[in-house]
């Protein structure tokens, strides 16, 4: 074991962690439940979206999202539609109401994230984001190689 090592990964814990609280915490500024935030945060940059697409980007336990999006279509913010390409799925859109709802809790996130990327500049994000992949997969990997088993 590499001491230096174990200092690196302490601190780039800690900056993934502080990240992921961010986040909640602009979710509960803003009283919107976290799961909800990310399913709109979803649905504002994309059209529509498969609800396993949104499950495994954001790893949300599956009852979890199914009780969200049971909610926010009983509250009309969104509908489930059949899948064009795959009629056993359904694709999540937002009602008309989703999106003004969406747009008033959404809409000044995806502002202060665009105001972090032009601060950054693109090959700062670029990098950020193929090295956030590369360290995703690199983990992923070594996990599985421990436990001969689909981290989830």
């Amino acid at each position: 074991m590499n001491p230096h090592y174990h200092e690196q990964f302490r601190q780039i814990n800690t900056a993934i962690s502080r990240t992921s609280k961010l986040y909640e915490e602009w979710s509960k500024r803003n009283d919107i439940p976290y799961y909800a935030m990310l399913i709109f945060y979803s649905l504002m940059t994309n059209e529509a979206v498969k609800q396993k697409l949104i499950r495994e980007e954001y790893r949300i336990p599956k009852q979890t999202i199914n009780n969200v999006i049971t909610e926010l279509k009983k509250q009309g913010h969104i509908v489930l539609e059949p899948n064009p390409e795959n009629m056993r799925e359904k694709l999540i859109r937002l009602t008309d109401t989703g999106r003004l709802y969406a747009e008033a809790k959404i809409g000044p996130l995806l502002e202060v994230e665009d105001k972090m990327i032009e601060r950054m500049g693109a090959e700062a994000t670029a990098q950020l984001i193929a090295t956030a992949i590369r360290y995703g997969d690199l983990f992923e990997e070594e996990l599985r190689a421990m436990t001969d088993e689909v981290v989830d």
